[in-house]
């Protein structure tokens, strides 16, 4: 993946992703700051990481459940592309 552009439905730019160093991927609000990071974990999860580093969900592929930085379930049943919206683009 080298770029790709997030909108919502009245098709305004919310950010994009681009793919970082090895398995990271970069994420950019609209204005194109970063915003953070998500990063390959152990058995097949993803952790969104904030712009000073600082861990703030996980997403299980497996399962498809996001929780947030204490652990606790936000949703099931989830998708990847969920999973970056709640973490950054949700308000």
């Amino acid at each position: 993946m080298a770029e790709q552009i997030i909108k919502d439905r009245r098709n305004k730019k919310l950010g994009k992703i681009k793919s970082g160093l090895g398995s990271n991927i970069n994420v950019y609000d609209a204005m194109n700051r970063k915003v953070g990071q998500i990063r390959k974990g152990i058995f097949g999860q993803l952790k969104a990481y904030n712009g000073i580093g600082k861990q703030i969900a996980s997403f299980d592929e497996r399962t498809g459940a996001i929780k947030n930085s204490t652990g606790k379930t936000v949703a099931k049943k989830a998708t990847q592309m969920d999973f970056i919206i709640v973490c950054y683009f949700s308000e």
